[in-house]
């Protein structure tokens, strides 16, 4: 998940907690189901939707969005884009309400917690455990809301953005392929890796083997706010 957007509660919502509460109280071990995702399982989709909120405890999953096929159209459906999210994460059904084509599967072996109540319930035996729950679903649906509204700009000021949120605004060096960065932002890996070119030739970036460095934040973030023709 995006540092921006970590918040800090009472309760963690990682393995090591989940477990012990599940293991000290029973009301709770009747509340909820203990599942191992094996990689590529499909956690949810238009065809299999979450009846009620799952917390990732132990590996992560990938929320990929699509854009919706034509009617009798054969062609592979084009992907908006896809986004890791590791333990900690909830995801509620409402979540992908108004979604119609979507996917998250594992990414890895995964444990996921799945909650056999609504949450209102749920906060009046555990309080402490719905306010983690609670803030975890802030920090998702705003993720989601960014992707979202970036899905339909420019590669590369998709890619921009990108960069720059994973190098903690030029802080830290990115340890993502070229074919990552593509699956992330749902085009190809050689459209990433003109883009990426053309960076590294104008000296915003340097990078090498599965590694990026920003060199120049300031005008590297002024690429999402203005075009320009000859770069």
């Amino acid at each position: 998940m995006y540092d921006e957007y970590n918040i800090e509660t009472s309760f963690q919502l990682n393995r090591e907690s989940i477990t012990t509460l599940y293991a000290s109280d029973p009301r709770f071990k009747h509340a909820v189901v203990l599942r191992r995702l094996r990689p590529d399982t499909t956690l949810t989709s238009p065809a299999k939707p979450l009846v009620h909120p799952v917390i990732i405890l132990d590996g992560s999953v990938n929320i990929e969005s699509f854009h919706p096929s034509q009617e009798n159209q054969k062609e592979e459906r084009r992907k908006l884009f896809a986004l890791p999210f590791a333990a900690g994460t909830v995801l509620d059904p409402l979540l992908f309400a108004d979604w119609h084509t979507y996917s998250v599967k594992a990414a890895e072996p995964t444990v996921v917690c799945h909650l056999l109540t609504d949450l209102a319930s749920f906060g009046e035996t555990w309080p402490e455990v719905l306010e983690a729950l609670l803030q975890s679903q802030i920090a998702v649906q705003q993720q989601l809301y960014d992707e979202q509204l970036e899905a339909y700009e420019s590669v590369r000021t998709r890619l921009v953005r990108l960069l720059l949120r994973e190098s903690e605004a030029g802080n830290a060096p990115i340890t993502m392929s070229h074919r990552a960065i593509a699956e992330r932002l749902g085009t190809y890996r050689e459209t990433v890796s003109n883009q990426l070119a053309r960076l590294k030739n104008n000296g915003l970036i340097d990078y090498g083997y599965r590694v990026i460095r920003v060199l120049d934040v300031d005008r590297l973030g002024n690429l999402t706010f203005t075009y320009d023709s000859q770069f």
